[in-house]
């Protein structure tokens, strides 16, 4: 799968005239455009809120996953038994957490509003 330009108008062309078509992107908050004149695949940058509620839902969820993990660990250590679900689902937060965050870092940058 070809990546899609962000830009908010064509980056080929420069023309603001489009089409709207459906997403290539797993996450997207509006749908791609392609150029009237020249064809191009574009989406609009990711609005300044949205890269925000990722980047500190994703800190959230990747600090409460590690506080997850320290406690299943803490609990391992004192009672001797392993909980792998405990585990499991702490470390899936983690995980979660950091993607969601990257993402809004990535959309931050991406739309040249750092």
């Amino acid at each position: 799968m070809k990546p899609v330009l962000v830009s908010l108008v064509c980056p080929k062309c420069g023309e603001t005239e489009h089409r709207r078509v459906r997403p290539t992107r797993l996450i997207a908050f509006t749908q791609d455009r392609v150029c009237r004149s020249c064809d191009t695949r574009y989406a609009p940058p990711t609005p300044r809120r949205a890269a925000l509620v990722f980047i500190v839902g994703g800190g959230f969820l990747l600090l409460s996953g590690i506080a997850g993990l320290a406690a299943t660990t803490i609990a391992w250590l004192g009672r001797g038994l392993p909980d792998p679900i405990g585990m499991l689902i702490s470390g899936g937060v983690t995980v979660l957490g950091f993607l969601a965050a990257v993402h809004g870092i990535r959309a931050m940058v991406y739309s040249g509003r750092v």
